[in-house]
């Protein structure tokens, strides 16, 4: 059996690198919602630029075990927005998490 080790023969562990959502939906009114970041590895994440005004991510990157929270502010269109969080590592290319928070509640007819 073949082993992984460093230049002094120590046990090196493989790299690893995973994701724990692929998909978040948020209420119209905002709010954070998290998901796990699993590796052994440094990683980032980042949202697309169409969506910075309403849409952030912290910690942007880590190296390491951790957990991302993801901030949709209010979103008082009626239409439902959409975007995709892309969270990548050296070695395993990008993973996205796909965002949709809900649109605004229309204001009821009144006759």
């Amino acid at each position: 059996m073949r082993s992984c080790s460093d230049e002094d023969g120590n046990p090196v562990a493989p790299d690893q690198f995973s994701i724990g959502a692929d998909a978040l939906s948020f209420a119209a009114a905002g709010e954070s919602k998290t998901f796990t970041v699993t590796a052994n590895i440094a990683w980032s994440a980042a949202v697309p630029s169409d969506a910075t005004s309403w849409l952030s991510v912290s910690p942007a990157s880590g190296n390491g075990n951790q957990t991302i929270t993801v901030t949709a502010k209010p979103n008082t269109e009626t239409t439902v927005r959409n975007a995709e969080v892309t969270v990548s590592a050296k070695g395993f290319g990008s993973t996205k998490v796909s965002i949709t928070p809900a649109g605004a509640t229309p204001p009821a007819c009144v006759r």
